[in-house]
């Protein structure tokens, strides 16, 4: 059975705060393709929604949280089994403090 993949209001801030960056250090085109890369890869997640391991910079949630890595840029989702749904949580650029992490829902 196929999964929806759904973005948190707070992914979805990340995601065009990231396309707003490098349009601003590079090109429209490349923040575009660099978006919908990352975009193009949660779709994975619709057939395969264990693929990404368990982040365990967040294993004291309540949520298991898993991740997947496009680029410089970790995806971080949990599966919600009785909705059969992907829940996209954070787009989180690998390149900063990997604590800050925490700062996502």
């Amino acid at each position: 059975m196929n999964y929806e993949v759904v973005w948190s209001d707070f992914a979805t801030e990340e995601l065009g705060n990231l396309h707003s960056y490098y349009c601003s250090i590079g090109s429209e085109s490349i923040a575009n393709r660099i978006v919908l890369n990352i975009v193009k890869l949660t779709i994975l997640l619709k057939y395969s929604p264990y693929i990404g391991p368990i982040e365990p910079l967040l294993k004291r949630s309540l949520v298991e949280y898993r991740y997947l890595v496009k680029g410089k840029h970790k995806i971080i989702y949990s599966v919600d089994e009785s909705q059969k749904q992907i829940r996209i949580a954070d787009v989180f650029d690998t390149r900063q403090n990997p604590i800050k992490i925490n700062r996502s829902e």
